[in-house]
């Protein structure tokens, strides 16, 4: 059978094997690039959504038909769905800087929350930012986000950056309560990444552990 849809053959039923490669190498967040932005583009973009990955598609480097109005249908249609609409300038790869693995310098960080129904564990990949031993996410989505509500009920997350792992806790910051918090970590996430627009989370590693003497120093 052929499709559109990258995921999905044209009954919309049988998989292509995509969805398993990706996730089992732990990939969350896909760009789509190419022909035609309407058809096979909007379609594969569509889907990744409805297998729980994050979608951007990068506007510049794709082509779309526009047959009956299909260009301007397929671009509500994913924004509905909460596919990124992006330009290429705005993308940047991960080049993660040697010796510093827990460094701003990693794109992309991996945040575990617990989930508020069923009581698992919830994975995402996610752009972030740091200021001091803090760690920044912004929630394009908001309140609405299934991440953001699984911490407002479970505030105990843990996350990795390059290979170090965190533990800690994770708050919403308001705009109403920190403004100048607010502005500052979306500036810096629109430094970094092209974007910063949404609703701030604060990471919380807590104090710094006091190094431990070996016993018998003194």
């Amino acid at each position: 059978m052929d499709s559109y849809s990258a995921f999905f053959e044209a009954d919309g039923k049988s998989t292509t094997g995509l969805t398993g490669y990706v996730k089992d190498r732990g990939f969350d967040n896909l760009y789509f690039v190419g022909l035609a932005t309407d058809f096979c583009v909007c379609w594969s973009a569509l889907d990744a959504r409805k297998v729980g990955l994050q979608a951007a598609v990068i506007e510049d480097a794709c082509r779309g038909i526009d047959t009956g109005g299909s260009l301007g249908k397929a671009w509500a249609d994913m924004q509905k769905a909460g596919v990124k609409r992006m330009q290429s300038g705005s993308w940047r790869p991960s080049a993660p800087v040697k010796g510093s693995a827990a460094g701003d310098e990693q794109e992309y960080l991996y945040l575990t929350t617990r989930g508020r129904k069923t009581g698992h564990e919830r994975r995402i990949e996610i752009w972030f930012t740091r200021r001091g031993r803090s760690y920044y996410l912004v929630a394009e989505h908001g309140l609405r986000a299934q991440w953001v509500q699984n911490l407002l009920v479970e505030p105990r997350v843990q996350w990795r950056v390059g290979t170090t792992v965190f533990r800690g806790r994770a708050r919403v910051v308001r705009a109403e309560t920190a403004p100048a918090l607010v502005r500052d970590i979306q500036a810096r996430s629109r430094e970094k990444y092209g974007w910063g627009d949404g609703l701030v989370v604060e990471l919380d590693p807590g104090p710094r552990r006091p190094h431990r003497r070996p016993h018998g120093d003194a």
